[in-house]
């Protein structure tokens, strides 16, 4: 995907593909984090035409040498969004990102992306629907699909995406 922007500075990363499309880098702390994209067709069990492009997007710290909680990285934001610029380099995918609140963080992880995606001078590139918490099978959490804006499924998918999100915020 061409920018019209510069990319802002962020860290130096690695695509090391593999069954999670696993991107690597490492902050100037030695945090070395690993960014998945994991293939999850199953979200859009009912929208065959996404399912083969779709994929749960995953942040996982690999590595924190100090065991300490990961402090404020004003390079994570540019970082996360140039994997993303590479990552999307055709307009088919589709992105979920899904935040767990098993341990309470979960909106703030939310949050803290929402910011990120919002923020960013590329941005307008992306469409995004926010879905508030969601619980499937015990376990709450809130989503949110993302897909190129020139994708021509963008819309049908966000709608398809809220039917789901429907279906699991109804009452049980």
């Amino acid at each position: 995907m061409e920018t019209n922007f510069p990319i802002p500075p962020h860290y130096k990363f690695t695509f090391a593909g593999g069954n999670y499309n696993s991107y690597f880098f490492v902050t100037k702390r030695g945090i070395v984090y690993e960014i998945k994209f994991r293939a999850s067709g199953y979200i859009f069990d009912t929208f065959p035409e996404v399912q083969d492009h779709t994929f749960e997007f995953i942040i996982e710290i690999i590595e924190n040498p100090h065991g300490e909680a990961v402090p404020f990285d004003n390079l994570m934001r540019d970082t996360i969004a140039a994997i993303f610029l590479d990552f999307f380099k055709t307009n088919q995918q589709v992105v979920v990102y899904i935040c767990d609140t098993s341990d309470a963080r979960g909106l703030a992880r939310f949050r803290k992306f929402q910011s990120w995606f919002d923020t960013h001078p590329e941005s307008y590139r992306f469409g995004r629907y926010n879905i508030g918490l969601m619980e499937v099978d015990g376990a709450f959490f809130h989503a949110s699909p993302i897909t190129r804006a020139d994708n021509p499924l963008a819309a049908q998918i966000m709608t398809k995406f809220n039917e789901l999100a429907i279906r699991y915020q109804q009452p049980k």
